[in-house]
């Protein structure tokens, strides 16, 4: 992948038009929310994505005819959200010390 525009190595300056997930870690930034600066929008963004993916997406390849359960699911998303909150969200934002139990 090139450097420059569009590459997950640039700061996202102008969300508009660039994936969802990385506008909504721009503007969540820009509303004092997260502090992103160490990385840029890009990487934040790429970062959350990929906790969210990691595990369920090796259970899917791993286990192709598997479901997972929603409290499965509901686990996998809380982990992902409480391991970004505490690298990038703010010292108030982050206060999220418990990971949500499987049911």
């Amino acid at each position: 992948m090139q450097a420059g525009a569009g590459s997950i190595q640039g700061e996202c300056k102008n969300p508009k038009g660039r994936e969802p997930s990385r506008s909504l870690v721009w503007r969540a930034a820009q509303s004092g929310e997260l502090d992103i600066n160490s990385v840029g929008a890009d990487t934040a963004a790429a970062l959350f994505v990929s906790l969210l993916r990691g595990e369920s997406q090796m259970e899917c390849l791993t286990h192709p005819d598997a479901q997972p359960s929603a409290a499965q699911r509901d686990h996998w998303v809380g982990i992902a959200v409480v391991t970004f909150l505490k690298a990038f969200g703010r010292a108030q934002q982050s206060n999220i010390d418990e990971i949500p139990k499987r049911q």
